[in-house]
């Protein structure tokens, strides 16, 4: 203010543009002139009135509305395309619309037992200019008393406390009595994860309304639905009391078997190994189409050869894989082939509507808050996960998977277009059933596992992936599942789960 007094609490309010309109494609009359032409031409049509056609006792305070069969042009509704008479006289009034809904309100209630006709008129056009086929034309008769009766929510859809409820479904709810469109929006009619509002849009359409929901929901996640008393009928009544739902979306399905070709692997990689420091390598190690292991071809015999003098440690038995020498039958092109499709089975697409991260950084040292991952909530249960920025994710602190008691409990990670990192001393700890070879992490290029890491689950990475001096992973570390995928050692143990030499409780 003038005299430097600040407000005492900030002033908020919202206002809501009207729909776009849509394309017009223009159409070439002869001599080369011309003129515009819809963009789609089917008409509109009227599916639904409210009163309906016939309609006696209607209260003498109600609103006059109709439903369309598509969105039309707000322009086109008003007092001369939409009017209400009783014989030849006009009812003074006003005319709003929203979406695929217009109401006429009139200024003064209505005459007790009178007869009203309603009309919209061939100026009343969707998106695309197209006008209604030929005039629509109702009547009805009121009675003798005011609606002062406040709605109510009968029905809804998915119902209170429902379960399984597909991540692609949109909420509905169908009240008493048909209701103002204008008082049903996404002030008045949410859909809410815990504190977080879901994004979306409110279709209001007689006594019924739909929330649907601008992207799929999560997987095995309660939502909570609400419809405030700022939702009116068309007398104007509000509801008495907001009304509240819950229910709870379907499990994310199992991802696909893991292809049994790459059971066996510890290591795959593209683009060949670098070694530093006493590296233990507990399974199978495939190396296609490089098979250097530090800038030294490994040749034929069955482990690192040469290394340049720093060859991890490989247990009798287990195998180094290459194109000069299979496994059995198995070739390393058909392990790397294998990667490839189990790469692309967990990705995003693959595996849509994971659980968004609530931060990039997840873990007990991660992003603050009581988001999903987030330094407040980095206990997690199964499902299927996605970064929060739809690119990255980072670990640090401890990050904490619990089964909930079920030995097959499956996490599922994806960093769709960038990189899996773990910071200095970054944990992974497994709870209650929880098993590392349930656990797969989907990066779009390149993983870097931090200094002194303790990591669990299986890395599918496109290119690289890095492990800092003494990280430990209880997992398969597969890269270049369509990159260059390089692999780079620093004094590492790596273990396949359930591997005869594997840690204890690397399963």
């Amino acid at each position: 203010s003038l005299a430097g007094i600040a407000l005492e609490n900030d002033y908020v309010w919202t206002f809501t543009t009207e729909d776009p309109p849509l394309a017009i494609a223009p159409s070439t009359t002869s001599g080369g002139s011309s003129t515009p032409a819809p963009s789609e031409t089917t008409r509109p049509t009227v599916i639904l009135t409210v009163p309906a056609n016939g309609d006696v006792g209607v209260a003498l305070n109600t609103a006059v509305t109709v439903t369309f069969s598509e969105t039309m042009n707000r322009a086109t509704l008003n007092t001369t395309s939409f009017t209400l008479k009783q014989g030849l006289v006009p009812v003074a009034g006003s005319v709003v619309s929203v979406g695929v809904s217009a109401v006429f309100t009139p200024t003064l209630p209505l005459t007790a037992s009178t007869t009203y006709t309603a009309t919209i008129s061939t100026g009343a056009t969707d998106r695309s200019g197209n006008r209604l086929a030929a005039p629509y034309v109702w009547s009805f008769t009121t009675g003798a008393i005011i609606d002062i009766i406040p709605p109510t929510v009968i029905l809804t859809s998915p119902l209170d406390g429902a379960t399984g409820v597909a991540i692609n479904t949109t909420v509905d709810a169908t009240f008493s009595e048909a209701m103002a469109p204008l008082s049903l929006t996404t002030l008045t009619y949410t859909l809410k994860q815990g504190l977080v509002a879901v994004g979306g849009s409110v279709l209001p359409a007689g006594a019924n309304v739909v929330f649907t929901p601008t992207l799929d929901l999560a997987y095995s996640t309660t939502y909570t639905a609400t419809i405030t008393t700022g939702a009116e009928d068309l007398a104007n009544n509000p509801m008495a009391a907001p009304y509240v739902w819950n229910f709870t979306t379907q499990a994310a399905p199992p991802p696909p078997v893991v292809p049994g070709i790459i059971d066996p692997y510890a290591i795959a990689s593209a683009g060949g190994i670098t070694n530093a420091g006493a590296t233990q390598i507990n399974g199978d190690v495939v190396l296609d189409p490089n098979r250097n292991c530090n800038a030294v071809d490994v040749g034929l015999a069955d482990d690192f050869g040469l290394c340049g003098g720093f060859a991890p440690t490989h247990n009798a038995g287990d195998l180094v894989v290459t194109p000069l020498h299979p496994a059995g039958a198995t070739t390393s092109a058909q392990v790397m082939a294998a990667l490839l499709v189990k790469w692309n089975d967990i990705s995003t697409a693959g595996m849509p509507g994971g659980t968004v991260l609530g931060c990039g950084t997840i873990g007990s040292g991660g992003g603050a808050g009581a988001l999903i991952g987030c330094a407040g909530n980095f206990t997690l249960p199964p499902g299927v996960y996605v970064s929060a920025t739809g690119s990255s994710i980072g670990v640090t602190g401890n990050l904490i998977l619990d089964g909930g008691g079920d030995a097959n409990a499956t996490f599922v990670f994806q960093a769709p277009v960038s990189t899996l990192t773990t910071a200095p001393n970054a944990t992974i700890t497994l709870q209650n059933g929880a098993k590392a070879s349930n656990v797969w992490w989907h990066v779009g290029s390149s993983a870097t596992l931090g200094n002194g890491t303790d990591f669990y689950g299986n890395i599918l990475a496109s290119a690289s992936i890095s492990m800092g001096t003494s990280a430990t992973s209880c997992g398969r570390l597969l890269s270049g599942a369509s990159g260059a995928g390089a692999f780079t050692f620093l004094a590492n143990t790596v273990s396949v789960p359930g591997h005869a030499f594997a840690p204890a409780g690397c399963n």
